[in-house]
């Protein structure tokens, strides 16, 4: 049985020491931006995205962290 994995970017826009967040819509909480990776990008160009989405902000990365997780992690 083949496994799918599903990879997501998520960032942390902070200004002055508040953290912006928005509104998950099908969840109905509050989230900082960040989905899923597509096929075609590396996970800072759907960082990037994603706050572009989901805020309307153009932002750039100021540092990065990688890391894995998960059941077989």
């Amino acid at each position: 049985m083949e496994t799918t994995r599903h990879f997501t970017a998520t960032t942390y826009i902070v200004n002055d020491g508040t953290t912006a967040l928005h509104e998950h819509e099908r969840l109905g909480i509050r989230l900082p931006p960040g989905g899923h990776v597509d096929r075609d990008e590396l996970p800072h160009e759907a960082a990037l995205r994603e706050v572009r989405e989901e805020t309307g902000l153009a932002a750039d990365l100021v540092a990065t962290e990688s890391s894995i997780s998960g059941p077989n992690t």
